[in-house]
């Protein structure tokens, strides 16, 4: 029974010090916001006084915004609400409308495809 203990323990040693190398996106934010890896996408939210960000990159590499849409659904308190992102230059979308602390935001993206969808969500 000891044995087999140590080996699970191993096991899950194992699996947590390597599920980074899973992951294939940076969580190193280059915008001075909030980062969340999806997958290969990274996602990063910049709260600022009047608007928010999304950067998206694929794998490292920024993607083309202009060919994106996508939406934001916030969650402070009690209240919701569903805002449409706008593309703007290299990899960014953004919407003119700050955030709150305490706020929880779907972010959903959808790629120049038109069909592929990807989403991160936001603890704030």
């Amino acid at each position: 029974m000891k044995s087999l203990l140590k080996l699970f323990t191993l096991f899950v040693f194992c699996l947590v010090t390597t599920s980074q190398a899973f992951a294939h996106g940076n969580d190193e934010p280059k915008h001075g916001g909030i980062v969340k890896v999806v997958g290969e996408y990274t996602f990063e939210l910049v709260r600022k006084a009047e608007t928010t960000d999304i950067y998206l990159s694929y794998e490292d590499t920024p993607l083309n915004a202009k060919k994106m849409s996508g939406s934001l659904k916030i969650k402070h308190k009690k209240e919701k609400q569903k805002v449409e992102l706008t593309p703007a230059e290299a990899n960014r979308l953004y919407v003119e409308q700050a955030i709150h602390d305490g706020s929880t935001v779907l972010a959903m993206i959808i790629l120049e495809d038109g069909v592929s969808k990807i989403v991160a969500k936001f603890k704030l």
